[in-house]
C-alpha cells in the first residue's frame, strides 16, 4: 500500500469511527449513561457475560437463554475488559467495521467515494433506527454478513479474478460465526452460494463445486470447533441442544398466516426494502448476471428467514440492511450520471452536497433521539435500584419475576435462578421448561428479594403462575411484602425474613 492510499484509508477509518461512536451513544451500556437502565435483550446478554466472568457460570447449564454461544463470549470478553463499558467498547469496534465495509461494498459498485459516503450515511441512519440500543445478535452479525457480502460481490463483479481457497475458507468461517449467533441470519450465504453452485453445475464444473464445498465446510468447522470444545469441557452439550435447538424451535413456532403477515411487514416496512426487491428483479431480467440473481435470492431467503418466527421486532431488520447497499449506490450513481449528461456539473455538485448535509442532519438527529429513547428507564427503576443496594449486600441474591435483568446489573446482585428472566420463555418453551424448576431454584437459593412488577413483565401474558408459591412464602412467614416503599404501585417486593 503506497503512502497516498494508506493516508486515504486512515481518513476513512477515522471517519467511520466517529460515526460509529455517535451511533454507539444510543447503547445504554455507554460510559455516559448514568441511569443504570439497560433494555431487556441487551441486559440478558450482558448479565450472562457478567455471570460467566464473575460467578463462573456456564451458559445453558447455569443460565437459560436460547441465543448462540458467540454472543455470550462477546459479552463475556467485554465484561472482562471493562465491565459493562467493555461490552459497549466491543460493540463500537463491531460498528466501526460494519460502516467501513458498507463504504467498501458501495465503492465496489460505484467507484466513487462521495456516493459511497452517501450510501454509508443512509445505512447508518437505518441501523440506528433498527438497532434499538444495540447489543443484539444482529448487531454483531451485521459486520460478519457484510464481510461475506464484500467477498462474494467482489468475486462476481470481477469474474476474471479467481477467488482464492483462503477466501472460500473465510466465507465458511464467517458462516460458522453466524450459526453461533442465530442460525436464521444466513440468507446471504444461501442466495449467493446456491446461485454460484447452480452455475457451476450448469457449466459442468464439478471440480469447482467440490473445492468450494470442501473449503467452505472446513472453514465452518474451524469456526464452530472452539465453541463445542468449550461446551464439551463443561458438560454443556445436552443443555446447549435443549436451549439453542429445542427452545429455539418452540420460540420460532408460528402459524402460516402469521409468517405470511411478517413477510409482508418486512417487505414493505421501509420503502427502500421493497424498492430493493424491484431493483433486483429488474436487474435480473434486464442483465441476467449471476450477481443480480444472487442478490435476488439473498433478498428472498433473508426476508423469509427473518419472518419465520412470526415476530417483527425492529432489530431483526438489521440483517436486511446489507441488501440495500447495492440499490442505493446504483440509484445515486445513475442520478449523478443523468445530471452530468445534461452538463450540469455545478448543479450536480451542489445537489449532492445538499443531499449529504440533509442525510448527515437526519443521521445526527436520529442518533440523539435514540440516545434519549433507549436510556430512559421505566417508572421507579432508580428508586428500586437504590432500595435493593441499600437493603442488601452484594453477596445476597435476588430474583425479578418477569424480564427485569437490568436490575441484576445496576445493583450488582446475582440472580437466584437459572431462569433469571422468565419471559417470553415461560410462554414459548413451557413444554421443556417448567415453573417447578424455577421454584426449586428459589427454594435452594433463598433470594433476599423477590421482585414482581407489571412494568418489568411488559404487560405480556405470563404462563408460570407463581402467585400461589409467593402467597405460601408470606403465609409461612418466610417472606413479607415491603409496603413502605411505594415508588411504583405496580412493583411488589417480597423480602426474606431473617430467621432468629
Amino acid at each position: 500500500m503506497n503512502p497516498k492510499t494508506f493516508k486515504k484509508e486512515l481518513w476513512l477509518i477515522l471517519g467511520v469511527l466517529v460515526l460509529a461512536f455517535l451511533i454507539s451513544l444510543t447503547n445504554p451500556l455507554n460510559p455516559f449513561n448514568k441511569s443504570g437502565y439497560i433494555k431487556i435483550d441487551s441486559s440478558v446478554f450482558a448479565y450472562i457475560g457478567k455471570a460467566m466472568y464473575e460467578y463462573k457460570q456456564i451458559p445453558y447449564v447455569d443460565l437459560f437463554d436460547h441465543k448462540g454461544l458467540f454472543l455470550y463470549f462477546i459479552n463475556y470478553a467485554g465484561y472482562a475488559l471493562a465491565g459493562l463499558h467493555g461490552i459497549w467498547f466491543i460493540e463500537l469496534i463491531f460498528n466501526t467495521i460494519s460502516l467501513y465495509l458498507v463504504f467498501k461494498i458501495s465503492k465496489l459498485f460505484s467507484n466513487n467515494k462521495y456516493i459511497s459516503i452517501f450510501t454509508t450515511l443512509v445505512i447508518s441512519v437505518l441501523f440506528v433506527q433498527y438497532n434499538s440500543g444495540g447489543n443484539f445478535s444482529e448487531t454483531y452479525a451485521f459486520p460478519i454478513i457484510l464481510g461475506a457480502l464484500f467477498i462474494l460481490s467482489k468475486y462476481l463483479l470481477q469474474r476474471r479474478q479467481k477467488i482464492s481457497s483462503i477466501q472460500i475458507l473465510f466465507l465458511g468461517f464467517l458462516f460458522g460465526l453466524i450459526l453461533m449467533l442465530r442460525p436464521n441470519m444466513i440468507g446471504i450465504w444461501i442466495g449467493f452460494l446456491l446461485t454460484i453452485l447452480i452455475n457451476f453445475t450448469i457449466n459442468k464444473n464439478f471440480k469447482k463445486i467440490f473445492l468450494w464445498i470442501l473449503f467452505f465446510v472446513v472453514g465452518s468447522i474451524i469456526s464452530v470447533t472452539p465453541f463445542f470444545i468449550y461446551l464439551a469441557s463443561h458438560n454443556a452439550i445436552n443443555a446447549f441442544i435443549t436451549c439453542y435447538w429445542s427452545a429455539n424451535i418452540l420460540y420460532s413456532e408460528s402459524t402460516y398466516q402469521s409468517i405470511i403477515e411478517t413477510i409482508k411487514y418486512f417487505s414493505i416496512f421501509n420503502p427502500l426494502v421493497f424498492i430493493a426487491f424491484i431493483f433486483y428483479i429488474y436487474k435480473t431480467i434486464s442483465e441476467k448476471k449471476i450477481l443480480n440473481i444472487s442478490f435476488l435470492f439473498s433478498w428472498l431467503s433473508t426476508i423469509i428467514l427473518t419472518s419465520i418466527s412470526g415476530n417483527n421486532f425492529s432489530h431483526y431488520a438489521i440483517v436486511i440492511l446489507p441488501l440495500l447497499i447495492y440499490p442505493i449506490t446504483e440509484l445515486v450513481y445513475d442520478i449523478k450520471n443523468l445530471i452530468k449528461a445534461n452538463n450540469s456539473n455545478l448543479f450536480s455538485t451542489i445537489s449532492i452536497f445538499i443531499c449529504l448535509l440533509f442525510i448527515i442532519f437526519i443521521n445526527i438527529n436520529s442518533i440523539f433521539f435514540n440516545i434519549k429513547n433507549e436510556i430512559t428507564p421505566y417508572l421507579g427503576h432508580q428508586e428500586l435500584k437504590n432500595f435493593i443496594i441499600e437493603n442488601s449486600t452484594e453477596q445476597d441474591k435476588i430474583i425479578v419475576i418477569g424480564a427485569g435483568d437490568s436490575l441484576y446489573l445496576s445493583t450488582n446482585r446475582q440472580a437466584a435462578s437459572r431462569f433469571f428472566y422468565q419471559k417470553p420463555i415461560a410462554n414459548k418453551a413451557s413444554s421443556i421448561i417448567t415453573a417447578s424448576e424455577f421454584i426449586y431454584d428459589l427454594d435452594q437459593n433463598q433470594p433476599k428479594f423477590i421482585i414482581l412488577t407489571d412494568d418489568l413483565m411488559l404487560g405480556l401474558q405470563f404462563d408460570w403462575n407463581v402467585s400461589e408459591y409467593l402467597n405460601s412464602l408470606v403465609n409461612n412467614d418466610n417472606y413479607h411484602i415491603i409496603e413502605e416503599y411505594d415508588f411504583n404501585k405496580n412493583i411488589i417486593i417480597y423480602e426474606r425474613q431473617e430467621q432468629p
